[in-house]
């Protein structure tokens, strides 16, 4: 968008397979894709998330030092997990894989991270206790 108005569709981008068995990731039930299938996750029916990913939710964006993340929060059948992901290029079509924040746990939502001087700041929902959570770190990893 010029205008931040006005916006145009540039394509559907799945999340890397990565994450069925990181720490704090769940227990990687998710489907999984029979041999032979197509598609990003196995089938032929369009992109997805991957094979273990069974929901994506919120996810916001940030620059830093011309980098562009986003922050999105998904789910292998459990609670929601925030994750940070970094383009790899300027075009935003090569990302890195989802790495699970540091510090925030499973049933958090709508994570949302700034950083002020050189603290990083995480304002997210606790799905659970239905509170608003602030959290800090030096780093986002």
């Amino acid at each position: 968008s010029t205008d931040r108005i006005n916006w145009t569709f540039m394509h559907n981008y799945p999340v890397p397979l990565c994450c069925a068995f990181l720490p704090g990731t769940g227990d990687g039930t998710g489907s999984a894709s029979p041999p032979g299938f197509t598609g990003s996750a196995g089938f032929s029916d369009g992109p997805s998330l991957s094979p273990f990913t069974t929901k994506a939710w919120a996810p916001e964006w940030f620059v830093e030092n011309g980098r562009i993340h986003v922050i999105l929060s998904m789910s292998t059948g459990g609670g929601f997990i925030p994750y940070l992901m970094t383009a790899l290029d300027s075009s935003m079509r090569h990302w890195g894989p989802p790495i699970p924040i540091a510090g925030i746990g499973a049933d958090h939502i709508d994570t949302t991270i700034v950083k002020i001087g050189s603290t990083y700041h995480a304002i997210t929902k606790n799905e659970t206790k239905k509170t608003i959570q602030h959290a800090v770190s030096q780093s986002l990893r």
